[in-house]
């Protein structure tokens, strides 16, 4: 019976000293700099950006309204600094009404049929970037333009004789080329999209002056068509398209970067 009583005794001390062990027991907390000396230990993921590329080749969306197809290239140099050139070639129907002339004792008219005009450009420019960088940003453009302009036409010559009101009409074909230069400045905006598309729109004055003309002074008909002192003026609207005066040169692109 004492035994019993001594083997209680000690199971009872042992889960006293268990349970106390129990409760003052803590786990070791982990001090803020030892977590964040771990976190700096973390290894970071990299990041990879592409640099800027520096070459565009784009197309003015505006230039089919008038049959002209324009390209452009664009080369950069500095994060203000680009060279840019375009080309542009222009073939279609049109120019067709003539002025009139009158002489006495009969009187003539002149026409024109199965009229072409055709035309080659050649635009350098300097473009210097001055809100952004890497020729994405607002942009002011000095530039020099050459055309080479060729007007084609089947003349007729009709004239009138007043007393027997019949007609006699003469036809031949003519064609004129114009040389011209011109000079203007441009401001615009231009936006690259991921390093991939450039979209752009530009506008300014050009000034045209006419440097050299063919005209066909060799065909024995050409005097009988009184096109006038200035040639030129054989149609109105010629003198608007890049020939001689004042201008706009505008656009709209699309480009690719590479």
């Amino acid at each position: 019976m004492k035994t019993i009583k001594l083997f209680i005794a000690a199971l009872f001390i042992t889960s006293c000293f268990t349970l106390k062990a129990q409760v003052e027991y803590k786990p070791k907390q982990q001090s803020q700099g030892y977590e964040k000396k771990n976190e700096e230990n973390i290894p970071k993921k990299k990041v990879h950006t592409e640099p800027p590329k520096d070459h565009i080749i784009k197309l003015n969306l505006l230039s089919p309204i008038v049959s002209t197809l324009m390209l452009f290239y664009q080369q950069n140099f500095s994060t203000e600094n680009s060279f840019q050139i375009g080309i542009g070639y222009m073939n279609f129907d049109g120019f067709g009404n003539t002025s009139n002339t009158y002489n006495s004792p009969y009187s003539s008219s002149t026409s024109a049929n199965n009229t072409n005009t055709k035309s080659f450009y050649f635009t350098p420019e300097y473009r210097y970037v001055f809100s952004g960088e890497n020729m994405s940003g607002s942009f002011i453009a000095p530039f020099l333009r050459y055309s080479n302009m060729t007007y084609s036409a089947d003349f007729t010559k009709t004239y009138y004789d007043p007393i027997t009101y019949q007609s006699t009409s003469i036809t031949n074909p003519f064609s004129f080329n114009y040389q011209t230069i011109g000079i203007g400045i441009c401001i615009g905006q231009q936006y690259i999209y991921k390093n991939k598309v450039s979209i752009e729109v530009y506008a300014g004055p050009v000034y045209n002056m006419l440097v050299a003309s063919t005209i066909p002074t060799g065909n024995p008909n050409y005097s009988k068509y009184d096109f006038g002192s200035n040639p030129i003026e054989i149609d109105k609207s010629i003198s608007n398209i890049n020939i001689k005066n004042y201008g706009i040169r505008a656009g709209f692109t699309v480009g690719f970067l590479f």
